[in-house]
């Protein structure tokens, strides 16, 4: 006689994860939330403590209209004869115009040492790096400096060297702005320029906008004598009565061009036409309190909000396995 006995075994009730209890986790972790946000309080404190007041000094310029004049390899503006000499020729055509060659200008090493050689102008801006007793420029020193070089140096990064014309070239590419005006239509452009010495930021501005153009204007008269010399070599050795008449043609555009740079007259050769006169700003540029203290602030805050979310998941979870278990 079989006898069956029954054992009554205990059911494991499984508890889900819920809401209070993930609440419950962070709740214990709140602090996270307060020490991160005093993190970016303090860290946009420091920047705001760092921040230099500065004076911008500002023109407002239009390319001139060119002088749609071609040449062998590059031509400014539109022009048939340039189409047709690069057709003979099988020369390509170039639709920067000289406006845009002074603009890359104005970052250019070129520039760089022209405005060293003519304004000193490497040793006007960085001023407090020059020695003045030597003459040279003052290394800096100190524990800190030297660890700094040290780490640098192993992790094959550059190291401090005395100011030249690239660190120029670097400052007037990142310090001079040029933006255009999109409410006048197009075709205006504002350059401008920071200093905290509102005179010293109108004198850079000035200048190296009149040395580029010098610069640009001496580079298209150049370009212009070789195109002429080129032209002259090839109406010399063509015998086709076509492409002699284009060749002259050419020429007489190329003496025209030079006529022009030669005068000087940068608003018809492309150059940029002064419209409003370089005038540099009474009032300073002031902090701006929302960007720097209240961004750095919500950031660290949300950084701290998604610590307790993980911190209150995981605490959770650990919760309702041991209760899950006999």
């Amino acid at each position: 006689m079989n006898t069956e006995i029954a054992y009554d075994r205990p059911v494991d009730e499984e508890r889900t994860l819920g809401i209070g209890d993930m609440l419950a986790a962070m709740w214990q972790w709140r602090w996270l939330l307060v020490v991160p946000a005093m993190i970016g309080l303090t860290d946009g404190m420091s920047r705001l403590a760092r921040f230099e007041r500065s004076f911008e000094a500002s023109m407002v310029v239009q390319p001139g209209q060119g002088t749609g004049l071609p040449g062998i390899g590059g031509a400014v503006g539109a022009n048939p004869l340039g189409g047709a000499l690069g057709q003979i020729f099988g020369a390509t055509t170039r639709t920067a115009t000289p406006f845009d060659r002074m603009r890359v200008t104005l970052g250019s090493r070129i520039l760089a040492r022209r405005l060293i050689e003519r304004h000193d102008m490497l040793r006007r801006i960085y001023v407090s790096s020059v020695d003045k007793e030597t003459g040279g420029w003052k290394r800096p020193t100190g524990e800190a400096f030297d660890l700094g070089e040290r780490f640098r140096a192993r992790l094959k990064l550059a190291t401090w060297r005395p100011f030249d014309d690239e660190d120029l070239a670097l400052h007037l590419t990142s310090g001079i702005a040029i933006k255009e005006i999109k409410d006048a239509g197009g075709g205006f452009y504002r350059v401008s320029y920071r200093h905290r010495d509102a005179q010293f930021a109108l004198w850079v501005l000035e200048t190296v906008f009149e040395e580029a153009q010098s610069l640009t204007q001496e580079q298209d008269l150049s370009e212009a004598k070789d195109r002429m010399r080129y032209l002259e070599s090839r109406l010399a050795a063509t015998t086709l009565l076509d492409q002699k008449q284009v060749l002259l043609a050419l020429l007489a555009n190329e003496e025209r061009r030079m006529m022009i740079l030669s005068a000087g007259l940068r608003n018809v050769t492309g150059l940029a036409q002064v419209v409003d006169p370089a005038m540099a700003s009474s009032r300073p540029s002031e902090p701006d309190i929302p960007k720097d203290i209240g961004v750095s602030t919500l950031l660290g805050m949300g950084v701290g909000f998604a610590a307790m979310v993980v911190i209150g998941l995981l605490m959770a979870e650990r919760g309702t396995g041991r209760a899950g278990r006999p």
